[in-house]
């Protein structure tokens, strides 16, 4: 690939990631920022959970499935990269 510049010479770029890598660095960003997130929720303090009611228990239920779903992602990426 090549292109010229104002100066007329001919520069190159090369393609630093492939479709695959990155994806792959989509997937373990997001996940590794969900499960850090998500994480942190568990270390709340007890009063905020407690004075949401039944909110609170419904947004802790979707805390844990949301760390779950984000700690499939990390996984995933990692036996495929070792694959």
């Amino acid at each position: 690939m090549g292109h010229h510049n104002s100066h007329g010479k001919k520069e190159r770029y090369f393609q630093r990631l492939t479709l695959s890598e990155r994806i792959q660095h989509i997937i373990l960003f997001t996940s590794t920022t969900l499960l850090i997130f998500t994480g942190f929720m568990v270390y709340g303090e007890r009063w905020a959970v407690e004075m949401m009611g039944a909110a609170g228990a419904k947004i802790f239920w979707w805390r844990g499935l949301i760390h779950r779903i984000a700690a499939v992602g990390v996984i995933s990426v990692c036996l495929f990269h070792l694959l």
